[in-house]
């Protein structure tokens, strides 16, 4: 399944059906692909727990037209594809009771934009890992949401660790998981750390999702 964009070129969807009354909707980054680590496990927790899944790639890494074009276009390139997608998740949304919506990154600002539609919204339970260049502007977004999600960042990311970061401590159910140490892939560039924190944070996605099936 793909979806399809005017010049022809299409936005990667890749999907498994567990006949389930939920659904979980993976987000890529922008390099940071479904078939890495954090996204990877991701599907598998949602597998596991019966969950219909749905991994949603812009593949931009591979994307001519995205990189040759200039910073202003690649916006507009962005916005446009998110308005796709996000017309795709209300139909997930429309035959789910509950939607998982995962993202990495630049999935996370993709998971901005489906929050502004309250088709999603009302059913809508967050999994944000490492957000991306748009984390400034979504925390006083997402502070005011009662909708369940759990944060996952390193205080050593930058992207991660921006100046209005403890407003979003407020926010009502959230579950934070606040690593001291990592980039921006929650990697410190020693093997056996890495799956460490990659099993840490795989069973707090876990636990977090089970939690939210239960309420």
């Amino acid at each position: 399944m793909n979806i399809r964009r005017k010049n022809g070129s299409s936005i990667d969807v890749a999907s498994i059906e567990c006949d389930s009354k939920h659904i979980g909707l993976v987000f890529s980054g922008i390099g940071y692909t479904c078939r890495n680590p954090l996204l990877y496990y991701s599907r598998k927790i949602l597998l596991e727990l019966k969950i219909d899944y749905m991994g949603i790639d812009y593949r931009y890494y591979e994307d001519s037209c995205f990189l040759n074009a200039s910073d202003e276009e690649k916006d507009e390139y962005f916005e446009q594809d998110n308005a796709l997608v996000v017309e795709h998740v209300k139909d997930m949304a429309k035959t789910h009771e509950k939607v998982f919506l995962i993202g990495k990154s630049m999935g996370t600002s993709v998971i901005r934009r489906c929050m502004r539609h309250p088709e999603i919204s009302k059913k809508a339970y967050l999994v944000l890992m490492t957000p991306g260049t748009e984390w400034p502007e979504f925390i006083p977004e997402l502070k005011p949401t009662d909708n369940p999600a759990l944060l996952i960042g390193s205080l050593k990311d930058p992207y991660f660790a921006v100046s209005n970061l403890h407003d979003v401590y407020d926010k009502k159910n959230l579950t934070l998981m606040e690593l001291e140490n990592g980039d921006h892939s929650l990697e410190v560039n020693d093997v056996e750390k890495d799956i460490e924190t990659l099993k840490k944070v795989m069973l707090s996605e876990r636990l977090f999702i089970r939690n939210c099936l239960r309420c």
